[in-house]
């Protein structure tokens, strides 16, 4: 460049050529260093401050294989991570699809918030405790308490059912007046069979919906001091 500029100054003097071409060699001597290899951005790769992560390394960090954005119909494959724009969250692929959004069905969240809040959920415990009196086919009065224990999102329930009058509890269903809440109400409808001890002469049969009523029935006449109590586990 040097001598070309040599060349020229004594044909074109220092026109505005031969100074715009001086100050694009000078700028030549300011120019960034090529990059060398296991370099970006002229920093080394590695994972201390001021160097760059690999890709891969993300990869290893999941623990899973990470295919790029979820937002978009391209296939997406069961067993890679896929970021989700929306959520701001990585997802596992569980089925394949090209759904662009994160449907229960075919992703669950893997990023650290998300598994953060699975792991509070299943710590969590809740205790009910009530009794009452009443049902609303009643036949005889009778006493109830049901006791109820939630961690994360299963349910151990027991109910205890007493005759307190004299009479009988005939062996039709009767249902309570009493609605679980709606934090302890399974999932799907359940039922439960008991009979108090071996030599008892009747069992008791209960079942809860999904709205959180209970019904229950005897498969013959019980009275006073028959009380019964059933338990069941089940998923909310």
């Amino acid at each position: 460049m040097k001598k070309i500029l040599k060349t020229l100054d004594p044909i074109l003097g220092k026109t505005a050529f031969s100074k715009a071409m001086q100050l694009i060699y000078e700028d030549f001597g300011k120019k960034e260093n090529s990059f060398v290899k296991n370099t970006a951005f002229n920093k080394n790769f590695g994972i201390s401050t001021g160097q760059i992560l690999e890709g891969a390394k993300l990869a290893e960090t999941l623990g899973i294989e990470y295919s790029g954005i979820l937002n978009n119909t391209t296939t997406k494959v069961a067993g890679k991570a896929y970021y989700d724009t929306a959520n701001k969250s990585i997802f596992k692929c569980i089925r394949n699809t090209s759904i662009n959004y994160a449907d229960a069905t075919y992703f669950t969240a893997i990023s650290n918030d998300d598994l953060l809040g699975k792991l509070e959920n299943l710590l969590k415990i809740e205790t009910l405790n009530y009794t009452f009196s009443d049902f609303a086919n009643a036949v005889l009065e009778a006493s109830f308490t049901i006791t109820a224990k939630k961690i994360g999102n299963t349910t151990t329930l027991t109910m205890f059912v007493n005759p307190t009058s004299v009479g009988t509890l005939e062996p039709v269903v009767k249902k309570l007046k009493y609605i679980l809440p709606s934090e302890f109400r399974p999932a799907l409808g359940v039922y439960g069979v008991v009979r108090p001890d071996a030599s008892s002469p009747f069992i008791m049969i209960f079942s809860i919906d999904q709205s959180g009523e209970i019904k229950f029935s005897f498969d013959s006449k019980i009275g006073v001091g028959n009380g019964c109590a059933g338990t069941i586990s089940y998923v909310n």
